[in-house]
Order: structure tokens, then C-alpha cells, then sequence
């Protein structure tokens, strides 16, 4: 699909509409326009990503091939870690994420985000520098969450997790 932008602009002149004939070809033409914007809308609706966060698992509107020996799509699942806490002084810090990890478990993607809420800095996780120990890891294992800083984060005392995958 090239996009999911819908028209805003289908307009439809109620006076015609009402005084059609229904066996007519116009009135056909009304009706196939009108199916095919509603399927537009469905195609558009189906292929966003929700943009829900919550610590609750949600379903994000992605879908990605079946897996080995099955037959239909899977669907994409997010969940966010609020509660991840300040980052540690240079040490890793492990928070577990409580998800069934088994052989139709896949992560997609994962990220996060960490505040210094005193001067309002804000670090994209995993983050990377040019030096060397301002780097931070981000890594999920099959039971943690686990983040590394190269030197003493602790001032950022605010941390998301977003953890994007398939389970079945």
C-alpha cells in the first residue's frame, strides 16, 4: 500500500442522490464510489500502528508474515515499562518484563527514553556517542530488560522502555 491517507474531499450531492433512479447507471456508480472509499478507509484503519502506549499489552495494528508452518499473519503487540526508575552509575540495571518468551516469541523492536527532570535532557535509548563512555546499552533478554551505562547516569531519573513483538 503506498498510503493510508484518505481524501477529504468526497462529496456527494445529496439533492442528485435522492432523486436517482436506483436501476440506473449513475446510481451504480454512486454505489461502487461509496464501497470503494469505505474500503479505503478499512485498508487506511487496519494498517496504522495505534500509537496506544500502556503498561498493558496492546495491540499495535502491525501485522508480519505467518510464522514457519503457519497460514495467517501475526499480529504486533507493544507494551511500555514506566517504571524502569532512574539509570544506574555505569553499572547495568535489569527490570523484569514479565512476557511469555517461547519459540513464537519474536521482539521487533525496542527502545526507551530517560529524563534528567533538573535540566530537562532528555536521552534516546540506546544511545550513542562519539564518546566512548556516554554511551548507554540497551539490551532485552528472554526474562529482563537490561540498560548500560558507560559512566554515572543517575541523574536521569525517569526511564520508558517500549518493547514491540510478536506472540503467536
Amino acid at each position: 500500500m503506498a498510503s493510508t491517507l484518505l481524501s477529504t474531499t468526497e462529496i456527494y450531492d445529496v439533492s442528485e442522490i435522492s432523486s436517482m433512479d436506483v436501476k440506473s447507471k449513475e446510481f451504480k456508480e454512486l454505489i461502487i464510489r461509496l464501497v470503494m472509499n469505505a474500503n479505503k478507509q478499512n485498508l487506511a484503519i487496519n494498517s496504522k500502528n495505534t500509537g496506544i502506549r500502556d503498561v498493558l499489552e496492546t495491540v499495535t495494528g502491525q501485522t508480519f508474515p505467518p510464522a514457519v508452518g503457519r497460514t495467517t499473519q501475526r499480529a504486533g503487540y507493544s507494551i511500555c515499562f514506566f517504571d524502569f526508575g532512574a539509570l544506574p552509575n555505569a553499572a547495568p540495571k535489569s527490570l523484569a518484563h514479565g512476557l511469555t518468551v517461547n519459540a513464537d516469541f519474536m521482539i521487533t523492536n525496542y527502545w526507551g527514553v530517560s529524563a534528567d527532570l533538573v535540566t530537562n535532557t532528555y536521552l534516546k535509548l540506546p544511545y550513542s556517542s562519539a564518546v566512548l563512555a556516554n554511551n548507554i546499552e540497551l539490551n532485552v533478554t528472554g526474562a529482563n530488560i537490561v540498560v548500560t551505562p558507560g559512566s554515572d547516569r543517575t541523574a536521569f531519573t525517569k526511564t520508558y522502555i517500549f518493547i514491540e513483538y510478536l506472540k503467536d
